[in-house]
């Protein structure tokens, strides 16, 4: 009983030891993590800088606009009608006067006629006005009925040109970050990739517990060490229970304080039980590689006859295989994982190891 136990618990050590290693992967994609934030955010201050340098020279060029200066015109042609229709009606009051004392053989009077001259020279003033206002707008017209948008201006083409140099200029930078994201979201894929094959190996190398449990192992060891539980079974309904009385997020923090104080001793106790533990999961992501790789071998040998979708298959298992070799690890790194990660609940690591699966689909957290 006790050599079960003793089993257990260095089996429970080297799955918490394991969730360290993918832990500290998630640490080692924290920085491209904040690569790809900075990218993103550089990004979208040069869309903003994009679309407030079009707004602003939209409102340059709107001052030269040929909708803008027809509207000018159309206001200006109105004011010099009225002018014009004010002094025609003194111009006809005028001559009415002087028809009138011409008939009733009054003298006419020499102020009727000067004002009749005044009035003859504003009206002519007027009316060339109009003249040239008219055919300001029918040109305009003609110009906007042909596609044109602003009058000829070397303000224009100048307000122009440096829109498009300044959107051509950020569009290079957005490509380039956008360059840099993709570069970084690969090393987030492959970091993500290689703790997918740690965790695939371990659930193999140590099937006491269902994955969905390693959250608790920390719970687990301490019910083994403490001597509340002596099988799995028994430690299992000790953390349902546990979970029922709403009491979980306590319990897995005394019971990482109490790990945390004890896993020195604990792991000398253990000794080559301990050690076994640790190999297993080498061995397994070992095996794995070596079979990869002669299957890999013979894909080579008939490269040559598979179908694109194959060569894609291919292309994939090749992926595997690389992820499983550089996977590799020793008990010295599980021991190093372990002792380093010694202060964080299995919760926490548990967390940790769900967002390196989800990046391995590519859900990006």
């Amino acid at each position: 009983m006790e050599q079960g136990k003793k089993k257990i618990l260095s089996d429970l050590y080297a799955i918490r030891a394991t969730m360290s290693l993918i832990a500290e992967n998630d640490d080692n994609a924290d920085p491209e993590r904040d690569e790809v934030d900075d990218c993103n955010y550089t990004i979208s201050n040069l869309e903003d800088d994009i679309e407030k340098k079009k707004k602003s020279t939209r409102s340059e060029l709107s001052a030269f606009s040929i909708d803008k200066r027809m509207y000018e015109l159309n206001g200006e042609y109105r004011e010099v009608e009225e002018q014009y229709i004010r002094v025609q009606t003194k111009y006809n009051e005028h001559s009415s006067r002087i028809k009138k004392n011409f008939i009733s053989k009054f003298l006419v009077s020499r102020k009727d006629k000067k004002e009749l001259i005044r009035c003859q020279k504003e009206m002519e003033q007027y009316s060339n006005q109009m003249a040239r206002i008219s055919a300001e707008i029918r040109t305009l017209t003609r110009r906007r009925n042909a596609g044109n948008l602003y009058i000829d201006c070397s303000q224009v083409t100048v307000a122009e040109h440096e829109m498009r140099n300044f959107e051509t200029e950020a569009n290079h930078q957005i490509a380039e970050m956008e360059q840099e994201i993709s570069i970084h979201q690969s090393a987030i894929q492959v970091i993500a990739e290689k703790s997918q094959a740690i965790i695939d190996s371990a659930t193999k190398a140590y099937p006491l517990i269902d994955l969905r449990d390693w959250e608790n192992v920390d719970l687990l060891i301490y019910y083994f060490e403490t001597g509340r539980a002596d099988d799995m079974k028994e430690a299992l309904q000790l953390v349902d229970r546990q979970r029922q009385t709403d009491q979980i997020v306590d319990a897995l923090e005394m019971a990482s304080a109490e790990i945390c104080k004890t896993i020195h001793y604990s792991m000398n106790q253990l000794g080559n039980a301990l050690s076994q533990s640790f190999s297993m999961l080498s061995s397994q992501l070992s095996q794995l590689s070596s079979q990869l790789s002669q299957q890999h071998v013979e894909m080579l040998s008939a490269i040559e006859e598979q179908t694109a979708a194959q060569q894609a298959a291919s292309e994939a298992q090749l992926k595997e295989i690389r992820a499983q070799t550089a996977a590799q690890v020793t008990s010295q790194e599980m021991n190093r994982a372990l002792l380093a990660k010694i202060s964080e609940s299995s919760s926490d690591l548990a967390e940790q190891m769900r967002r390196q699966m989800r990046e391995v689909h590519g859900i990006l957290v």
